[in-house]
């Protein structure tokens, strides 16, 4: 596995590894309307973009075999 930070031009690529990776946590024990209106809110690209945009988060992609298969962000400071 490799990890490569990544910026604003991989938004979409967060958002989807995020989303995936929410509903796949939390659908079992939420209704799917529940989860659709929160996705819709915490995973938009504009909000995606917003995240990466700030100095005081890091993110970064996991690969496999060039493949995304995570996430990781990492806060400080105000972003906390």
């Amino acid at each position: 596995m490799i990890f490569k930070q990544c910026g604003i031009s991989e938004a979409l690529l967060v958002r989807d590894i995020a989303e995936q990776t929410y509903r796949e946590t939390f659908e079992a024990h939420n209704k799917k309307a529940d989860m659709d209106e929160y996705a819709a809110q915490a995973f938009s690209v504009q909000r995606m973009e917003q995240e990466l945009d700030n100095p005081a988060s890091v993110f970064f992609l996991a690969l496999i075999d060039g493949q995304v298969v995570g996430y990781l962000k990492l806060n400080h400071a105000a972003a906390q």
